[in-house]
């Protein structure tokens, strides 16, 4: 719960997607300003890095002897008390989207976050640089030469943190009763500007979005077609979807009921994301690692014999099922927690196929016939929602369905796209 509140706070709060909602309760003690983080790039380029906490602080990994104290300002940041309401339907597909209704479930949930007046503690860059003008990096320090090894890793510093300054409390209340609470700390950088002494080398940067207007969905350039770019991207990826139709129906279907499973908590997903990145790295999953519940493990472990079960008909076939895999669950991670609800209710092979056929629309001509779109009243409400949460609005115009790509999307419509498809493909052959 307490992932899915930060979460929910950062997507209420950033638009501008700059603050990195902390995952754990335990991490939000080892965040604060200066503390040294790794910085993990990502397979697939529409990915948001992850930031891995370390047990460092910026002097640790400095020459000399004397520490760097920062100078830290404190402001004034929001006060915040959410409510996202959650729906279970079938003891299977759950959702976490912005109402209280229960949509033909057994159980209804509502999740609450009370964090009440937030703080950001900013660190004086321009201080930082004085003090540490005559200072380098200890290149024979361990975590130095740790991610050394590792090209896809890069070291940096927290600028910034939003903090609670009173008690706070992350409380679900389901039908049964149920409570639990916890301290917040979010950690993330607030600005774009680079923070460089002039006549130096070296200083900080700090992360920020793609500048918007010179980047459009896709990496396309602004002027050209949005739909047309989602479709060559989705082109690029189309051998991906084709391996996983191909796939024996058992293999399918299990894979299908697994994963729709794990996209009952967004933790799950992120987990099985997360041991099947180690795996594209060639490294082995370490189960015991992840953090979720003993049912969700042998979730995941299914998916691994089934993945096991691929590589027995040759090392090639299983690495190329890996990488689909690997792509869908990346795109089910970069989903907004009210698009991942949404989606998880809409897991029968019909429904999947229904959506198919508007993805298709959204990479095409922005329109589909009502009589082939198989869109029922409460399909259709439930794929509205959805397109609606990857920023492509969904319109009925008399006896045809008409779907738009909003202005500036970033990548939200390829990642439902790509979800969509992979999902769809497992749950019919060609």
């Amino acid at each position: 719960m307490f992932a899915i509140a930060t979460r929910n706070f950062v997507e209420e709060v950033d638009n501008g997607g700059l603050l990195i909602p902390v995952s754990s309760v335990n991490d939000s003690d080892s965040i604060a300003p200066l503390r040294v983080v790794v910085k993990r790039k990502r397979y697939w380029f529409w990915q948001k890095h992850k930031y891995l906490p370390t047990d460092f602080v910026l002097s640790d990994l400095l020459t000399g002897d004397t520490p760097i104290k920062p100078v830290v300002v404190e402001t004034d940041f929001i006060k915040f008390t959410g409510t996202f309401g959650d729906n279970i339907q079938g003891g299977v597909n759950a959702s976490f989207v912005r109402t209280s209704a229960n949509v033909g479930g057994k159980r209804s949930a509502k999740l609450q976050s009370l964090f009440g007046s937030l703080k950001k503690e900013e660190v004086d860059v321009q201080k930082l640089l004085r003090d540490s003008k005559d200072r380098v990096l200890d290149m024979s320090h361990d975590l130095i030469q740790q991610t050394k090894e590792k090209p896809r890793q890069l070291l940096g510093i927290v600028k910034e943190c939003i903090v609670t300054t009173q008690p706070c409390s992350v409380i679900e209340e389901v039908q049964q009763g149920g409570q639990c609470g916890a301290s917040l700390t979010i950690c993330g950088p607030n600005s774009t500007k680079l923070c460089l002494m002039s006549n130096t080398d070296g200083g900080f940067e700090v992360d920020g979005p793609v500048k918007k207007g010179v980047v459009s969905v896709c990496r396309a350039a602004a002027d050209s077609s949005a739909n047309s770019h989602l479709h060559q991207e989705l082109e690029k990826l189309s051998d991906n979807f084709q391996l996983l139709s191909a796939l024996p129906e058992s293999t399918r279907s299990s894979l299908l009921q697994q994963i729709t499973k794990l996209m009952q908590d967004r933790a799950a997903i992120s987990a099985l994301q997360s041991v099947l990145d180690h795996m594209c790295l060639n490294k082995k999953p370490n189960l015991s690692d992840v953090a979720t519940t003993e049912s969700q493990r042998q979730n995941i472990q299914v998916i691994l014999d089934l993945l096991e079960q691929c590589g027995q008909e040759g090392s090639a076939q299983s690495t190329s099922v890996l990488t689909a895999l690997h792509l869908i669950t990346s795109a089910l991670d970069e989903m907004t927690n009210d698009c991942l609800a949404t989606l998880g209710m809409c897991c029968s092979p019909a429904e999947l196929q229904t959506l198919e056929r508007l993805v298709q629309c959204v990479c095409g001509n922005g329109e589909l016939p009502l009589s082939s779109a198989g869109l029922t009243e409460n399909i259709y409400e439930k794929a509205e929602h959805l397109f609606a949460s990857s920023n492509v609005s969904l319109k009925k115009d008399g006896d045809v369905v008409k779907t738009e790509i909003n202005p500036e999307p970033g990548h939200l419509p390829l990642v439902l796209c790509i979800a969509v498809r992979g999902l769809a493909s497992l749950a019919h052959s060609v």
